[in-house]
């Protein structure tokens, strides 16, 4: 359980790994994401830790403090691979727009 979590560190070393989203099921894309993270956070009990993962616990890690900082999982995509997947869950989903904060569409 982590409260106000923040990455101190990442390690240099990145993996690519296929990770998919509860908020867009159903999708999966190669995404690289830095193999360690330090991170600083409190406890239930509002105490300070720090603590090192890898492997999965980071990539988890990584994922979810990418929610809260608003971006999701299509956010890290390649301009053509966001617009393929764009036109594809806007058939499915009746959704009008996304717009990302990482990439422009023109």
């Amino acid at each position: 359980w982590m409260c106000d979590p923040v990455i101190e560190w990442m390690s240099e070393i990145h993996t690519s790994f296929s990770e998919g989203c509860l908020s867009i099921p159903g999708y999966f894309w190669e995404i690289s994401r830095p193999d360690y993270i330090k991170v600083s956070f409190k406890d239930i009990n509002g105490n300070p830790n720090q603590k090192t993962f890898s492997g999965s616990d980071s990539r988890i890690i990584q994922h979810e403090m990418d929610h809260l900082d608003g971006l999701l999982i299509v956010d890290f995509l390649e301009e053509q691979d966001f617009i393929l997947f764009y036109n594809h869950y806007k058939k499915q989903s009746h959704i009008e727009e996304y717009i990302s904060p990482t990439l422009t569409i023109i």
